[in-house]
């Protein structure tokens, strides 16, 4: 175990070493990498947003869908489509369409590669 610690410690301390160019400027700042504009850097570019804000008619529109899905809840009535046969229809549409988009999928991966 001791042994351990003094190896671990050798390898803290060759950590420590400092370069033969210590205290001396990199060479990026002596080519004029670096330069002081009197401004402050432009890091990047300004970020687009990928959609635009929710405006007050959506906000609105959200706002009836959820209450017309709470009023449906609560008088337990089924929505537009149960679960089942929500799930029903998508086996189905799997059943008679998986191969045909697969196919789909294939032919197009190998023509891009």
């Amino acid at each position: 175990m001791r042994k351990l610690v003094v190896v671990g410690l050798l390898f803290a301390l060759a950590g420590c070493q400092t370069s033969a160019g210590e205290g001396k400027p990199s060479q990026a700042a002596l080519d004029g990498g670096m330069s002081n504009t009197g401004e402050y850097p432009k890091i990047g570019r300004i970020p687009v947003p990928a959609t635009s804000q929710l405006g007050p008619a959506g906000t609105a529109s959200l706002r009836s869908n959820l209450a017309d899905a709470r009023a449906s809840q609560n008088t337990g009535e089924p929505g537009p489509e149960t679960y089942a046969e929500k799930l029903r229809r998508l086996r189905k549409l799997g059943l008679l369409h998986g191969n045909e988009t697969l196919a789909q999928i294939e032919a197009t991966a190998a023509a891009n590669n």
